[in-house]
């Protein structure tokens, strides 16, 4: 039986750019209601904060990725519920890695907000569904 796994590279592609797009949209949308959109008044800026999130969303969540790819081949898990939760965990570590690499620690105020756990759960939510996609081809 020739069966078709999952690139976990596209995966983790995908995974990052849904957080990273979903992050934004959390962290500007208040400030664009509130009527102060001029503090990401241009597309220029808008594109920049969104590729340097993506980089840093790729450099410091790989190792919740690479453990949730553990823990759902170990204990056979691959329900959306399961990498929505796991895409929580990884923002967790993603942003205390990026605190005591990138940023420093005055950047763990970041944990306490939830438009990075909205992208978290979006980007597990997004490989849950890229692996039940291939998980279905697979059955077909």
């Amino acid at each position: 039986m020739n069966q078709k796994r999952a690139d976990p590279v596209i995966g983790y592609g995908l995974a990052v750019l849904v957080a990273s797009v979903v992050c934004v949209v959390f962290l500007f949308a208040g400030d664009v209601l509130a009527g102060r959109g001029d503090l990401v008044a241009s597309t220029g800026q808008l594109l920049g904060i969104m590729l340097y999130g993506t980089f840093i969303t790729a450099v410091t969540a790989w190792p919740g990725y690479w453990l949730t790819l553990f823990a759902s081949k170990k204990l056979d898990y691959n329900s959306l519920p399961f990498f929505m939760f796991c895409g929580l965990a990884t923002t967790y570590s993603a942003v205390f890695i990026a605190a005591l690499t990138f940023w420093g620690r005055g950047a763990f105020w970041l944990m306490l907000e939830p438009g990075l756990y909205a992208g978290g759960a979006a980007g597990g939510l997004a490989y849950g569904l890229y692996v039940k996609c291939h998980l279905m081809a697979d059955d077909a």
